[in-house]
């Protein structure tokens, strides 16, 4: 495994470099030192610019851990600019598939600092609650997950199909453990949703409502009410073989309901694709534009 670690501090051996080697005790790591390295400013053309070499190393990597002092309550600027840098270098999916770290560390740490440091790169969750093949509310979702990672985003993609998820006993054990009694697949999917900035929830209109299987997950999702939790914008995508202009009410009316229990968060952005019934008739369909749009927004 080749891990790399590539330290933003204009101090090689300082409290950022400590971090890292506590984190990475036992193994072998490579250190690039992003101050050694001339990278001009988004916009900026030098024909020495030494980028390139950064980015070769990140993609021989399996495990990237990316450290950076705080200053002014945020990352440092050659982290930033690295980061600004990457828009049209780095193709989509070149770095996929490999583990990565952020590490920060500054004079007075607080919780909103770390938070300041991630607003880099917001978590983005997306999860899918069609069971059949060739969906087209999971077209959606692809589009979707698409324009966030162009936008720069971390997305993780999180599929209802095969996962056992039971109903909601209404006992409200949770409320005071955080917790939900039953032990499925609900627990891992309600943690990711704790921990995610945005969550998008793509879903097929039945009957003119969400689907009951993304119902049930909302239902056990009850754990987070009195959770810390991180997210805060929220987004339906949905698709219905109906085209009318009410088709729509019910799920919001489904997705609001829960979400106004969440004073922190908001529905941020909708999108429906009507008049498409069996699967795969969304091809070619403006709404999956309109998704990617909405994704690479974020």
């Amino acid at each position: 495994m080749n891990i790399l670690f590539i330290n933003g501090s204009p101090n090689q051996n300082g409290n950022t470099s400590a971090i890292a080697k506590e984190l990475l005790k036992g193994k072998e790591y490579e250190t690039l030192n992003l101050t050694d390295y001339k990278i001009g400013s988004y916009g900026q053309h030098f024909e020495d610019d030494e980028l390139g070499q950064v980015i070769a190393k990140m993609e021989q990597a399996d495990v990237i851990v990316i450290g950076s002092p705080l200053y002014w309550h945020n990352i440092c600027g050659s982290v930033r600019n690295m980061l600004d840098r990457f828009y049209g270098l780095v193709e989509n999916g070149s770095l996929s598939g490999r583990t990565l770290y952020f590490l920060f560390q500054g004079a007075a740490p607080e919780k909103w600092m770390l938070d300041a440091g991630e607003y880099t790169m917001k978590r983005v969750l997306i999860i899918t609650s069609s069971l059949r093949a060739h969906s087209n509310s999971d077209a959606l979702a692809e589009a979707f997950a698409r324009g966030a990672k162009d936008g720069g985003c971390d997305v993780t993609c999180v599929s209802l199909k095969g996962k056992d998820i039971a109903f909601c006993r209404g006992c409200l054990a949770c409320q005071d453990t955080q917790a939900c009694v039953i032990a499925d697949d609900a627990a891992p999917i309600s943690e990711a949703m704790k921990e995610a900035d945005v969550i998008a929830f793509a879903t097929p209109v039945y009957y003119y409502g969400l689907a009951g299987q993304l119902k049930t997950l909302l239902d056990r999702a009850n754990c987070l009410f009195p959770s810390d939790y991180r997210f805060r914008d929220i987004y339906l995508l949905a698709s219905a073989a109906e085209n009318e202009a009410t088709t729509m009410d019910g799920p919001v009316r489904g997705i609001q309901g829960w979400i106004d229990c969440f004073e922190k968060a908001r529905l941020a952005g909708t999108v429906f694709a009507g008049g498409v019934n069996d699967g795969g008739d969304i091809e070619g369909h403006p709404s999956l534009q309109r998704a990617y749009e909405l994704g690479k927004e974020i």
